[in-house]
C-alpha cells in the first residue's frame, strides 16, 4: 500500500513494476512477476539497454579511429622511396636533433654521442649512445638513450638514435617523420605502428573491466 503513494505509481499493475525494480528479488514474493513491458520496469531496462549500446558504439569507434591511424602509417611506409637515401639533401637525424635542443623552446644542452662496448655477434658492427642534459644538470641527471641493435657504421648508429630520442621527445604530437631522411622516416612509423598496437592491445584487456564497471553502475541505479 505504501508504494502506491508513490509519485506515478497509481495502480497494482504499477506497484508491482515498481517493487520488482527497486526490492531485492529474494525479499518478493514467488508469484510477483515483472511486466517487462510496461511501467517503470520497461524504462528502467530500456535505459539499461541504451546505455550499454552507446558505450558499445563510442568503444567500436575508438577502435576504428585506431586502426585507421594504423592504416594510415602503414600507408605511408608503403609510399617512402628508399632509393632516394644516397641523394637525400636534407639535414640528418643528428644534425635536426641538434637544432631541436639548440630552440629555446626546449633549452638541452648539445646532444652527447658516445660509442658503446660491443655484444657478442656484434662482429665488425657499432652501437652508439646518445646522452641528453638540460643547463647546469648533473652527469647523473643526464637521460641515456640507446637502440638494441648494432649498425654498419658510426654515422648510422648515431643517426639512428638521434631519430629514437626524438621520437620520445616528439612522438606525434605533429608529423615530424617528413622532415627525416626515407630510411628514418620509415623507422619512425614503424615506432608509431607499434605503439597504435599496444594502444589496441590495453584497450582490449581494459574493455571487458570497463564494461563490467558499467554494468555495475547501471544495476546500482536501478535498484
Amino acid at each position: 500500500e505504501n508504494c502506491l503513494t508513490r509519485p506515478h505509481v497509481h495502480s497494482l499493475p504499477a506497484a508491482i513494476d515498481w517493487l520488482c525494480v527497486h526490492v531485492n528479488k529474494e525479499h518478493l514474493p514467488p508469484d510477483l512477476t515483472l511486466d517487462e513491458n510496461s511501467g517503470p520496469a520497461a524504462a528502467a531496462k530500456a535505459k539499461k539497454e541504451a546505455t550499454a549500446a552507446a558505450a558499445a558504439n563510442m568503444a567500436r569507434g575508438k577502435a576504428q579511429e585506431k586502426v585507421e591511424k594504423l592504416t594510415n602509417a602503414e600507408a605511408a611506409i608503403a609510399a617512402i622511396d628508399r632509393s632516394k637515401d644516397h641523394r637525400w639533401t636534407g639535414k640528418s637525424p643528428v644534425d635536426q636533433l641538434r637544432d631541436w635542443c639548440k630552440d629555446k623552446k626546449n633549452n638541452y644542452n648539445k646532444p652527447l654521442f658516445e660509442k658503446m662496448a660491443s655484444k657478442p655477434g656484434d662482429g665488425s658492427k657499432v652501437r652508439w649512445l646518445c646522452a641528453m642534459s638540460l643547463p647546469n644538470a648533473r652527469k647523473a641527471d643526464r637521460e641515456e638513450f640507446t637502440l638494441d641493435e648494432a649498425f654498419e657504421d658510426a654515422e648510422e648508429a648515431k643517426d639512428s638514435v638521434a631519430t629514437l630520442v626524438l621520437w620520445k621527445k616528439i612522438g606525434t604530437t605533429r608529423p615530424y617523420y617528413r622532415q627525416l631522411p626515407p630510411l628514418y622516416r620509415d623507422i619512425w612509423l614503424q615506432w608509431m605502428i607499434q605503439r597504435e598496437q599496444e594502444e589496441l592491445c590495453d584497450d582490449s584487456k581494459t574493455k571487458e573491466a570497463a564494461k563490467a564497471f558499467l554494468q555495475k553502475m547501471l544495476d546500482t541505479e536501478t535498484r
